[in-house]
C-alpha cells in the first residue's frame, strides 16, 4: 500500500502550535523577570515625577533644588542639611504586605559625618507625607559609627542591614522584599550586605520623604540625591547589576518585553509558511 501523504496544512498547524508554546514560556519568564515600575525620578529638570503619574510629583521644602550638575546620569538635586531640605509626596510608593522594591543614588557632600544625628537619604510616611506616625517600610539612613554607615530599617524598627560607604562619590542603594518568603535584602553598589527573613508584613504607607525622614527636618540628608525608583516586583540580581551602571527608567517594562517576544513570533511564523 502507497504512503499515505500528510496534510500541509496539518504540519503548518503543528509548527505553529509548537513555535506559540515556546514563545509564550518564553514571554512569560520575560514579564515575569522585568520591573514594573511604580515611581520613578530623574531629578534631571525639577522634582516631577518621570513615572507613575502627577500623584508622585515632589513638593521641594526649605530650597531644595533638582537640575542641578554633577548627577550620576545627568542632574541630581540637591539639599543642604543646615537649612532642612528635603521633598516630599503624598503618592503611595508601596503597598503594605507586597513584593517591593527601591533603588536610590547619594553623595554625601561632608567628608565624614559627625555626631550622632542620621542624615536620611529617604523613609516612607504616613498621613499626607509628613508624619511622624511608624510607615517607615522603606528608610536610607546614614550616620557616624567608626565610618559614614548607611543603614537601612523597615517598620516596627526592624534591622536589615548596615555596612560603610564612600564619603563624596555616588552609592547606589537597592532594597527588595519578598512577600512570600518575608525577606527584605539590601545591597550597595549591587553587592548584598544585609538580609532579615521573617518580616511577615509591612505596613501601607501614604507618602515619600526624599532628603529627609519621615516627619521632614531634624535628620535631613547632605548632598546629592538621583535617580530615585521604586517597583512592585523583586529586582533580579541581573537587574541589580543593570542599575549599577544605568538609570532605573531603562530597565525593560513587561509590555516592552511583550512587544519584542510577538515580534520574534511573527517572524518565526513568516519564515515557516
Amino acid at each position: 500500500m502507497g504512503s499515505q501523504k500528510q496534510d500541509p496544512s496539518s504540519s503548518n498547524t503543528m509548527k505553529i502550535n509548537k513555535y506559540a508554546s515556546v514563545t509564550a514560556a518564553t514571554l512569560c519568564l520575560a514579564t515575569s523577570a522585568n520591573a514594573a515600575m511604580i515611581s520613578y525620578w530623574s531629578f534631571n529638570s525639577d522634582f516631577t515625577a518621570d513615572a507613575g503619574g502627577t500623584a508622585f510629583d515632589l513638593t521641594a521644602t526649605n530650597g531644595a533644588s533638582a537640575g542641578d550638575a554633577g548627577g550620576k546620569f545627568g542632574n541630581a538635586a540637591t539639599f543642604e542639611r543646615a537649612n532642612s531640605e528635603y521633598a516630599v509626596t503624598t503618592g503611595n510608593v508601596l503597598t503594605a504586605n507586597s513584593d517591593f522594591s527601591y533603588s536610590a543614588w547619594y553623595n554625601i557632600s561632608v567628608a565624614d559625618i559627625t555626631g550622632s544625628n542620621r542624615y536620611f537619604v529617604l523613609e516612607t510616611s504616613a498621613a499626607n507625607g509628613i508624619s511622624n506616625a511608624s510607615a517607615w517600610t522603606a528608610s536610607i539612613g546614614l550616620r557616624e559609627s567608626g565610618g559614614d554607615v548607611v543603614q537601612i530599617y523597615t517598620h516596627p524598627s526592624v534591622a536589615v542591614g548596615d555596612t560603610g560607604s564612600t564619603a563624596s562619590a555616588w552609592n547606589n542603594i537597592v532594597v527588595t522584599y519578598d512577600s512570600g518568603a518575608t525577606t527584605m535584602t539590601a545591597y550597595l553598589n549591587g553587592t548584598q550586605f544585609g538580609q532579615n527573613t521573617g518580616i511577615a508584613s509591612t505596613t501601607a504607607v501614604e507618602g515619600l520623604v526624599i532628603g529627609g525622614h519621615r516627619n521632614g527636618t531634624g535628620r535631613n540628608f547632605d548632598g546629592q540625591i538621583d535617580d530615585v525608583a521604586f517597583f512592585d516586583t523583586v529586582l533580579t540580581p541581573n537587574e541589580i547589576s543593570f542599575l549599577q551602571n544605568n538609570p532605573a527608567a531603562s530597565i525593560p517594562e513587561p509590555s516592552a518585553a511583550l512587544l519584542v517576544g510577538l515580534a520574534g513570533l511573527a517572524m518565526v511564523l513568516r519564515r515557516r509558511k
